[in-house]
């Protein structure tokens, strides 16, 4: 079947890359990574019709609820400065997601290892600045840059192999 070839494909590039995942169901995979700055969670979803693989990277996020509205604003940011997915904002998870359709059956492995890796440095930027938000004191936080936050060179993960948790 088509399917099985695509999360057969999926399953092969995490084995190759020696990331540990988990079949949750017949077409989706999760897994587990240890950030720079996080915890995150990768769900990956085989579309076998249309030949697509949907990554899908999250993380837990605690922020007052005085915050939601600036934090609602660093994702818009951040999204509008994308050229791959999206962030959204969600029962205090934050998640990244993206997916690339695939001209065959049988998708690249390092499209797929390419598509992780940006899934969690995506999530484990972004998850740092938000820290920096939260941690503004909440008089300041109208005046506080969120460019400056998503420029700030300490909250990018450093270019290293992305290891299982």
């Amino acid at each position: 079947m088509k399917g099985d070839t695509q999360m057969h494909s999926v399953q092969k590039a995490f084995q190759k890359q020696k990331w540990e995942f988990q079949q949750i169901q017949a077409d989706v995979i999760e897994s587990f990574f240890e950030g720079y700055h996080t915890k995150i969670r990768i769900h990956a979803q085989v579309f076998s019709k249309i030949n697509v693989l949907h990554i899908i990277s999250s993380t837990r996020i605690s922020i007052p609820k005085t915050y939601h509205n600036k934090l609602l604003q660093l994702i818009n940011k951040a999204n509008s400065q994308l050229t791959l997915g999206n962030f959204e904002y969600k029962k205090n998870h934050l998640i990244f997601r993206a997916a690339n359709l695939f001209a065959q059956s049988k998708y690249q492995e390092s499209v797929i290892a390419s598509l992780v890796h940006s899934a969690i440095a995506e999530i484990d930027h972004l998850s740092a600045c938000v820290s920096v938000l939260g941690n503004t004191p909440f008089l300041q936080i109208e005046e506080i840059s969120l460019q400056e936050i998503l420029e700030r060179a300490e909250l990018y993960p450093p270019n290293q192999k992305t290891e299982n948790a």
